[in-house]
């Protein structure tokens, strides 16, 4: 797998689930959380077996770690930068 289909797979995963949180302000109303954070946490954890066939064992979990935290970090200044009128 591809550095860029792993990254997009997690952001899309942390959009998700970040979209079914009620304090979100990327949409006017939450997701519905069964199925969309059930995919958006399949989509990160399915992201894991690819990088770890790019990294070694350590290397790729904290990879991992750290690209979720930072995208989950990242989520709620989106709407910041959105240019809404």
């Amino acid at each position: 797998m591809s550095y860029l289909l792993l990254f997009l797979m997690m952001v899309t995963g942390c959009l998700f689930i970040y979209l079914t949180n009620k304090h979100q302000i990327l949409i006017s109303k939450k997701l519905n959380t069964y199925p969309w954070r059930t995919i958006g946490v399949i989509l990160l954890f399915s992201a894991l077996p690819g990088w770890l066939n790019l990294f070694s064992l350590s290397a790729a979990i904290l990879f991992w770690l750290a690209l979720s935290l930072l995208l989950f970090g990242f989520m709620p200044f989106i709407a910041l930068f959105l240019n809404r009128k």
